[in-house]
């Protein structure tokens, strides 16, 4: 309810005698005028005001509650206003001056009575917004069009990706929006700002060809930087200073740079970039306003594994996005998942004592060694026309080293084995390499038989550059780069109320004072969500839609109703019972012209009926669809299925934003108790002793059987002594 002094109280409740006045206060840039339908003046007031007396019709506050149970409410308001010839300027003037920003300008209406104080009890403010358009239905009269300050939430909140603002962009990540974390969020997806070129040859290479100053010719030279840069290609870094849509430029001394060796390189082989790190964009938050930024970045993960070595966390950008949180990775191979599989032979050259082949399919048979100097066995692998780096390959081999005895095994790991306590099948890996090369087994044991009895084909795991799809990072890093994310240190950062406030405040600029968070009802007790319920939220917004879908979004996932009401924004917590703040009698209730009672009643429709709930819940921001969320909390009402069927909004309950599943079952069970019946509507008329109800207040309905109901809507008319028409007030209540 709204909060009234005790002069204001006494006089809306007389019964005779009082002389209401509404005022409409326009603080245009040419100066602030007070609009009613009578000319009076309030001395004490604003440094003393007269109102203009160009209110020809005042029209009705009408909040619109959307049929949508998660979006939020808003209201309009309308006003006829009398184009005084003799004033200037006049109405018309004063909307036609370009300077008055007719549209941002927050227009107030209040309510007050002549002859109270207004030291004591100065004009209550009923309703604020902006205007919204303006027309001139004759050469007379002006309508003025209104709406709340909702119509600051209609604006897109967040930053698309661009390589003007982040030349080093993934080309994949151009067009995404950067993310704004608001709370305690895990697997967020990060944006790499600093990704690196890739390509990959159109010719073979040598050695010695290019050298200094000469082209190498790639597919897609456009992502390289024009000055010094280092490329990979194979093992070999080269030094370049220059590119081209078709070539990279070799840099003095450039062949075999950073203590590699110059080699000779195949057309379709990757070149990428290599870079000392790779950037991460986290978050997106404006870090000028206070509690606003990301304060800690944990837990970084490159396609789900979790890293450690050589990840940096910048929370203020550094070089790459100033105030900014970042997160670098330097390069390293990448295990990928896709590889080719390369068959065996024996090479004759060398072989083992016994003269047995390894490779011929059974594993009963060995080639055996009693001495290191009698031989070794050395495989080779068929040969492969593919063309891609290098980053692992992986060999299997059957063999039985007693004690003892050693077999070595050159560049591959492990490189070597011992005791391994009868027949045992081991893995050898070796990174990067070329497909051609060999493993060797050699023995250092002269007494003791060593025995490989079978190599098993390789698998060869490579990375392949597609030109204008890949970057080194993707290359080099991996993919899918996620991090745990967390905003604001202050105990109470993560609750709902706090979320708000700052989203309204970074993308909004709406003041904090004008922002309240509190719970409907039991009183008008005002408690934040936080100490009511426990909520807390992991808000991470990464689509680039409207601050008030988002805004709405939150409420509805914490159980609360969100809108602006006489110049402020309320977040109004649901109570699982609503507290009665009125007895509504009979002798309240407006009177029709035809002697009947304005109160009227209906049921809410069947289509809102919800008794059938399943609550998703923890998701994985990673993922996609269904599958992102790791909790589904469920509930149904047979009593309801049975009186109404089978009732379901699976659109609604796909609470990304909760992670707690006792918030989750909370929440749950609100809503199915809140819909899972048809409710009573009621709608009546009441006059200025009932001002003072807002929206969410609760209110008992004495004619309708003393039950309990929340204010929807209030619908403000106020009334005109020329038109002999009284203030009247309609409301719409709802059974809780």
């Amino acid at each position: 309810m709204k909060t009234l002094t005790t002069a204001f109280s006494q006089e809306k409740n007389k019964k005779t005698g009082i002389s209401p006045v509404w005022i409409l206060k326009c603080p245009f840039a040419s100066g602030t005028i007070y609009l009613s339908d009578i000319a009076f003046t309030i001395a004490a007031w604003n440094g003393g005001i007269t109102t203009k007396p160009w209110v020809k019709e005042w029209g009705k506050v009408d909040e619109d509650i959307s049929g949508s149970l998660s979006l939020t409410k808003v209201s309009d308001f309308s006003v006829q206003v009398i184009i005084d010839p003799d004033a200037s300027p006049h109405i018309s003037g004063i909307l036609a001056n370009p300077s008055n920003n007719v549209e941002s300008t927050d227009i107030e209406l209040y309510l007050w009575f002549l002859g109270l104080d207004p030291a004591t009890a100065p004009p209550n403010l009923m309703w604020s917004g902006n205007i919204m358009d303006y027309r001139f239905p004759d050469e007379l009269t002006c309508r003025l069009d209104l709406v709340d300050h909702g119509v600051k939430l209609d604006r897109y909140i967040g930053t698309l990706l661009d390589t003007e603002t982040y030349p080093r962009l993934d080309p994949a990540d151009i067009g995404k929006m950067a993310n704004i974390v608001m709370g305690d969020v895990e697997n967020v997806p990060c944006h790499c700002i600093c990704a690196g070129g890739a390509t990959c040859l159109t010719a073979d290479i040598t050695a010695t060809s290019p050298g200094p100053g000469g082209q190498i010719p790639v597919k897609d030279g456009s992502r390289f930087p024009s000055g010094n840069y280092r490329v990979k290609v194979g093992d070999e870094i080269i030094l370049c200073n220059n590119s081209h849509d078709a070539y990279l430029t070799v840099a003095a001394s450039g062949r075999g740079y950073d203590a590699t060796v110059a080699a000779a390189h195949s057309a379709d082989d990757p070149v990428v970039e290599h870079l000392a790190a790779y950037a991460y964009l986290v978050a997106d938050n404006d870090t000028s306003i206070a509690n606003n930024g990301v304060v800690s970045v944990t837990e970084v993960r490159v396609d789900g594994e979790t890293v450690t070595d050589g990840v940096s966390v910048l929370l203020e950008g550094g070089i790459y996005a100033a105030q900014k949180a970042v997160v670098t990775l330097v390069h390293g191979p990448v295990d990928v998942s896709n590889y080719e599989v390369l068959s065996p032979f024996n090479v004759a050259s060398a072989s083992w004592s016994n003269g047995n082949s390894a490779i011929d399919g059974d594993e009963s048979t060995a080639a055996t060694t009693v001495s290191q100097y009698a031989g070794y066995l050395r495989v080779n692998f068929a040969p492969s026309v593919k063309r891609a780096a290098v980053v692992k390959q992986e060999v299997e081999a059957v063999l039985n080293v007693p004690v003892g005895a050693i077999l070595t095994v050159a560049d591959w790991a492990p490189s070597t084995i011992t005791n391994t306590g009868g027949t045992v099948v081991r893995s050898f890996t070796k990174t990067g390499g070329a497909r051609s090369d060999p493993i060797v087994f050699s023995s250092n044991s002269a007494v003791y038989t060593t025995s490989v009895f079978e190599v098993r084909p390789k698998k060869v795991f490579t990375y392949k550059v597609s030109p204008g799809a890949s970057t080194a990072a993707r290359s080099n890093v991996g993919d899918l780069v996620t991090v745990h994310a967390i905003t604001a240190s202050p105990a109470t950062a993560h609750t709902p109320g706090k979320i708000v406030e700052r989203l309204l405040y970074a993308y909004a600029g709406w003041p904090a004072e004008k922002f309240v968070s509190g719970a409907a009802g039991g009183g008008g007790n005002i408690s934040h969500p936080s100490y009511v319920s426990g909520y807390t939220l992991s808000v991470l917004i990464n689509e680039y839609r409207r601050l008030r879908e988002w805004l709405s979004l939150i409420a509805f996932q914490s159980r609360s109703y969100f809108r602006f009401a006489a110049g402020k924004a309320y977040l109004i917590y649901r109570p699982d019972s609503l507290g009665s703040q009125r007895n509504i009698t009979d002798a309240m209730i407006r009177m029709g012209g035809d002697f009947r009672t304005t109160l009227q009643m209906e049921r809410s429709p069947l289509d809102e009926v919800i008794n059938k709930i399943n609550l998703k819940y923890n998701r994985d921001w990673s993922k996609f669809g269904d599958e992102a969320y790791g909790g589904i909390a469920k509930a149904s009402d047979p009593s309801s299925m049975a009186r109404y069927g089978e009732k379901e909004r699976a659109d609604l309950f796909s609470f990304g934003f909760v992670k707690s599943i006792s918030m989750a079952e909370s929440l749950r069970d609100f809503y199915l108790a809140r819909y899972k019946d048809r409710k009573k509507i009621f709608t009546l008329e009441v006059f200025l002793d009932n001002m003072d109800l807002q929206f969410a207040d609760g209110i008992t309905l004495n004619p309708a059987g003393e039950v309990v109901c929340e204010i929807w809507k209030v619908n403000i008319s106020p009334g005109s002594g020329m038109d002999m028409k009284n203030d009247t007030i309609q409301l719409l209540a709802k059974e809780y």
